[in-house]
């Protein structure tokens, strides 16, 4: 962009904050927020019954839902601090 002209003051990144879920009874997308599959992160962190799990190798996190079973993965600050 800055090649381009753009200065860099107007330039942002963003970061998702999201997850991407998969129901464990049919490997089908899970009932999200505003999406199917998809969930915010702060709604994955106010799960009561969670299980974290971290791959380091692939800079990635995945949640199991205790109760359901249903599968996350996602990015946490851990594995966006690797990424930046």
């Amino acid at each position: 962009m800055k090649l381009a002209g753009c200065p860099s003051t107007k330039i942002d990144i963003g970061l998702a904050f999201y997850g991407r879920g998969w129901a464990s009874s049919n490997g089908g997308a899970v009932k999200g927020r505003y999406e199917s599959g998809i969930e915010d992160y702060w709604e994955l962190m106010a799960l009561p019954n969670k299980q974290i799990l971290h791959n380091s190798k692939k800079d990635q996190v995945i949640l199991k839902n205790k109760d359901n079973g249903n599968i996350w993965t996602m990015d946490d600050v851990t594995t966006i601090k690797t990424k930046v």
